[in-house]
């Protein structure tokens, strides 16, 4: 809708009230911003080439419900021009005629049906695009999903993470609390009288969201900032409320909008409605698979290229035998969970190497307590192991459309195995899997090694103890974990279709979900735990090599890796336990402390300005 309403103030002068483009179809219908709102969505396709597009307008009901919380929201927007809602129908049979699905939004916004499906293709690990300039939508921006803004003179920016935290200074999901407090002309929310985004994204960063803040009201230090906080307590929750956009229903699945470029037939009705074939003759192009003229061969090469890198060809399910690695055994079904789960149990004489991989968190920048999935489990426990074809054992737990959760399923098969206390597992950042298998309900217990705690012990001195590194430095040449970027990277492109020096790399639930790169993608997540089993093995050996203390009363000599059993693997455990459910700390010590800290940092800033002034 708002692409809609860019494409029409383009056209039209609102000071003086008249046509800027003044283009009329053959029934004397204004169609001058059709045809721009036509460019722009070309303009969108071009760029990204997806594999699936939507187009989500309001209706005239869409903004009931918050004006039922919030009788003020939008009020002051002034009314439609006659020239725009003469044209309004015709703007989604326009997207419809470039083969792009259209959606009305009736009783919600269309910026909550965006925010839904954004928010479900982000849980897929799926890349997403939302192109709109409204800022309501950057609390839905994540690693996954980013915006498009148009800027004038056709020029458009591209909105991340870190964009919305430099605009908002606090995370996307966050960004609602801000709004409510700082207020949003656009919207007509009135906001603090005199806290503005500077303001409101301090209080939000000490407190966490404008209920925390309202619950610690007495905690806030200025007096007049808390009066004003008392005053409109009430309204600061109803404005948070229409600034949050909800998850409502969908009534379309992804594979209903998908995008294979336009369509002849459907192009053909925009010549017989609007004559477009002269202003937008790349489209005549395009519709019949051919390259418009002045379009170099590298863009050409990077249009292929991008509509490549989309959602793709499906990994076929099951898996044939050429998508599976040597020596892998795959688990795909509940019953060969269970076949694989009574082999696992059996082995209690031997450390088992457990590793995940994961969608829905960036473990270099996030935590996984409650955030991240599992969609694949893989298990090594030594060479002379054969879970079937081979030692290596890869279990797909993601959900696929039309199983009915099967993943889940296999997954919670798994759980009796992964809460064994009997069966001794061994992970590298035990921290992580810990807690992305605890947001699916399992206490991981068994905690047999952390090889990143047994590296840190072996030396101190080191800065890396990423598994790629130490399996670098301390295992063979076969048995080195493979780089993601060197299997999967490749150089982004420029604009002009050339290679950038940046490197890309898909999400994992892409790589998981997509044929191409299937085979790949297997191999290098079982081969992790493979990895990791062979890592242990080689700190427990080195450990074994420095001497801890000398035994008196014991006829034995104590060893580094007898202080990793006694101390620090217990240690480990309680630490993700200690990470998982906090613990108590003195408010009032610390603050005392800080007091005392500002303090001191003042008196000693006044002794080195006074011994300055003496120099």
């Amino acid at each position: 809708t708002l692409l809609a309403h860019r494409s029409f103030y383009a056209t039209y002068n609102m000071t003086t009230g008249t046509v800027r483009l003044d283009r009329k179809d053959r029934m004397g219908q204004q169609t001058g911003a059709l045809l721009v709102f036509a460019k722009a969505l070309l303009k969108l396709l071009r760029a990204h080439r997806p594999s699936h597009c939507l187009v989500v307008f309001d209706s005239r009901s869409s903004t009931a419900k918050r004006r039922e919380i919030c009788p003020e929201y939008k009020a002051e927007r002034p009314e439609q021009s006659q020239h725009l809602v003469s044209q309004l129908p015709s703007f989604n049979l326009v997207a419809d005629c470039m083969s792009v699905r259209t959606l009305i939004a009736e009783d919600t916004e269309a910026d909550d049906v965006i925010a839904s499906y954004a928010r479900m293709l982000d849980r897929l690990g799926k890349r997403c695009v939302i192109a709109s300039n409204d800022k309501d939508l950057m609390q839905v921006v994540s690693d996954n999903v980013t915006m498009v803004r148009h800027l004038q003179r056709g020029r458009t920016e591209t909105v991340t993470v870190s964009d919305v935290e430099k605009k908002f200074r606090v995370p996307p999901k966050q960004v609602p609390d801000v709004q409510a407090i700082a207020g949003d002309s656009v919207d007509n929310i009135k906001g603090v009288r005199g806290m503005g985004i500077a303001k409101a994204s301090s209080l939000i960063r000490e407190f966490g969201s404008v209920e925390g803040l309202l619950a610690n009201l007495s905690q806030v230090k200025s007096k007049v900032d808390r009066q004003k906080l008392e005053e409109n307590a009430e309204s600061l929750l109803k404005w948070k409320s229409v600034m949050t956009l909800g998850d409502c229903g969908m009534p379309l699945n992804p594979s209903d909008f998908t995008w294979d470029g336009v369509r002849q037939a459907d192009w053909s009705r925009a010549h017989d409605l609007w004559d477009f074939g002269k202003e937008l003759p790349h489209l005549d192009m395009m519709s019949r698979g051919e390259t418009p003229p002045g379009v170099s061969p590298e863009v050409a090469k990077q249009d292929a290229r991008s509509r490549d890198e989309g959602f793709g060809r499906p990994t076929p399910r099951p898996l044939p035998a050429r998508l599976i690695p040597e020596r892998v055994t795959v688990v795909q079904s509940v019953s060969e969970a269970r076949r694989v789960v009574s082999i696992l149990k059996s082995l209690t004489n031997v450390m088992h190497a457990v590793d995940t991989e994961t969608t829905g968190v960036n473990p270099a920048v996030e935590s996984p307590v409650g955030k991240g999935t599992v969609i694949c489990l893989s298990v090594y426990c030594g060479p002379d192991v054969d879970f079937g074809t081979g030692p290596m054992l890869w279990v797909d737990t993601a959900n696929y459309e039309g199983e009915d959760n099967q993943g889940d399923e296999i997954l919670e098969i798994f759980r009796e195995y992964l809460e064994d206390e009997n069966i001794k597992k061994v992970w590298h950042n035990y921290s992580f899997d810990y807690h992305v298998l605890k947001n699916h309900g399992i206490q991981t217990r068994g905690f047999g090694a952390d090889t990143l705690h047994m590296a840190r012990l072996w030396d101190a001195s080191r800065t890396r103890y990423s598994l790629e590194i130490l399996s670098l430095d301390l295992l063979p040449g076969e048995s080195h974990k493979i780089p993601m970027d060197r299997v999967f990277g490749r150089n982004a492109l420029k604009k002009d279709g050339t290679e950038a020096v940046r490197r890309v790399i898909p999400s994992t639930m892409e790589l998981h979900t997509h044929e191409r790169f299937a085979k790949d993608w297997i191999f290098y997540s079982a081969h992790d735990a493979k990895c990791t089993w062979e890592l242990r093995e080689k700190l427990q050996s080195l450990l074994q090599d420095y001497e801890w203390v000398k035994g008196s009363d014991i006829q034995k000599d104590y060893t580094m890796y007898d202080l990793y059993t006694c101390y620090w693997r217990p240690f480990g455990d309680l630490l993700v336990q200690m990470e998982s459910e906090g613990f108590r700390i003195n408010k009032e010590l610390l603050q005392s402390a800080k007091e005392r800290a500002t303090k001191d940092v003042a008196e000693h800033r006044q002794k080195f300005l006074q011994w300055v002034r003496k120099s």
